[in-house]
């Protein structure tokens, strides 16, 4: 049974969360395209190597509360602000998108910027 929008979203962002790298990757159709500020990512493993960077700057992430966080759904689209935190940095306000094909992340947009602690 395919999953909704929202159970891919909870599973993603508790891979995330507690740096599960072959349950993110897992998310990810073979097909999978990620843009981001520094770079356009195409395949797991390429989007793969995104994340570890990601986990790299951002290890022991946790997810913060803000008035400004929000999450629109509709169909196969996503929108998420969002806002993290680590003993390395914070991100405030960064914005996804998230397209699905089947039950996985087919095509994602993320912009953010890690402000150094």
């Amino acid at each position: 049974m395919a999953r909704t929008m929202m159970e891919i979203l909870e599973q993603h962002n508790t891979a995330v969360l507690s740096n599960d790298y072959e349950k993110m990757i897992g998310d990810y159709t073979e097909d999978a395209v990620l843009i981001t500020m520094s770079g356009v990512y195409i395949g797991q493993k390429a989007i793969g190597g995104a994340l570890q960077q990601l986990m790299r700057d951002m290890p022991d992430m946790k997810a913060v509360e803000s008035p400004k966080n929000f999450l629109k759904i509709e169909g196969d689209l996503l929108l998420l602000r969002w806002s993290a935190e680590s003993s390395k940095g914070t991100i405030k306000d960064a914005v996804d998108t998230i397209v699905v094909k089947g039950d996985r992340i087919w095509r994602q947009t993320t912009s953010f910027e890690i402000v150094p602690k």
